[in-house]
């Protein structure tokens, strides 16, 4: 039996996960605290989200950083739980071991089928559109300022996104002269996106998007319309990357945790030289084992799969 540990504040049992342990065979316990003389006779561990910025000062540093550089510093496996990755269909989490990002999750999803991915597709009707650049724009993704998913951003010396993004848009004006377009974020507002206005005035033909609703996570509508008029879509490792796929559009990641890795352009120098015949149906079989379900959390059946990388002998 394998014993897996949470912590209040950090670890947000979504979907009956601590049933499904049980039902598994194993236990899982949600703590308050930790005893800094001793260490938890856990297996594994389990957190929603990753360490960012705002945990690591104050209260928030005693209710949540502390907990999640603990678990860090045991040296022992931990389960991530995060937002689902077709926002558009919800029900779907996230749930990976040491990270929900693509290239640093491990999801247990090496040489799968396509059985739960037309699972998912019986079940949300969801079309994806074949491959077509539907106008001329290269949209830029905006990100929420102080996002675990920025985190390795700011590793590579970056102050806020929109630095990054004006960075972006110097690179991307030495290949093409097409018109760019910034989404922002709808909850990244702020003194950072009012700074980023004023400086990318001294280049030509580059706007901020007016179909951004403020509040929330996805985009709806004002995404769509942005989309519509897409050449392609720049991204660090925003999940609007998917809807794009779903869309047809082609994307350029620039971090390996953006969940359509596999499918997209790795470079700005790809903007002008698309590739139209990337086959996505080794990512659909991959990235549908990467979210679950209330049922299928509830019943083991997501545990039961992922504690299969670190089995007991």
């Amino acid at each position: 039996m394998s014993k897996i540990i949470g912590f209040r504040y950090v670890s947000k049992s979504y979907y009956g996960w601590a049933q499904g342990i049980k039902r598994c065979g194993d236990s899982y316990d949600l703590v308050t605290d930790f005893d800094k003389n001793h260490e938890y006779e856990a297996d594994f561990y389990y957190q929603t989200n990753m360490i960012k910025p705002k945990f690591m000062s104050g209260i928030r540093y005693e209710n949540q950083g502390s907990k999640y550089e603990y678990i860090l510093n045991t040296g022992k496996p931990f389960i991530v739980s995060e937002s689902e990755p077709f926002r558009e269909y919800p029900g779907w989490l996230r749930f990976g071991w040491h990270d929900y990002g693509w290239c640093y999750g491990n999801f247990n999803n090496e040489n799968v089928g396509a059985e739960r991915w037309n699972k998912f597709e019986n079940k949300t009707k969801i079309n994806i559109k074949p491959w077509k650049s539907a106008g001329s724009n290269i949209l830029i993704m905006g990100q929420k300022e102080g996002d675990s998913a920025l985190v390795r951003l700011y590793e590579q010396g970056y102050k806020s996104f929109y630095d990054w993004a004006f960075k972006t848009i110097e690179q991307i004006r030495q290949i093409t002269d097409r018109p760019i377009v910034v989404r922002p974020h709808p909850r990244g507002a702020g003194k950072s996106l009012n700074t980023f206005i004023r400086r990318i005035n001294r280049f030509s033909n580059v706007t901020i998007s007016n179909n951004v609703k403020r509040g929330g996570n996805q985009g709806g509508l004002g995404l769509d319309a942005d989309l519509q008029n897409a050449h392609c879509v720049v991204t660090f490792n925003s999940l609007s990357s998917v809807e794009a796929v779903i869309r047809g559009i082609p994307v350029i990641a620039l971090d390996g945790g953006c969940m359509t890795w596999p499918i997209a352009h790795k470079s700005l120098s790809d903007i002008e030289n698309i590739n139209y015949n990337i086959d996505i149906q080794e990512w659909k079989n991959k990235i549908a084992y990467t979210f679950w379900n209330k049922l299928e959390v509830k019943s083991g059946e997501c545990w039961d799969h992922l504690k299969a990388v670190y089995k007991k002998d």
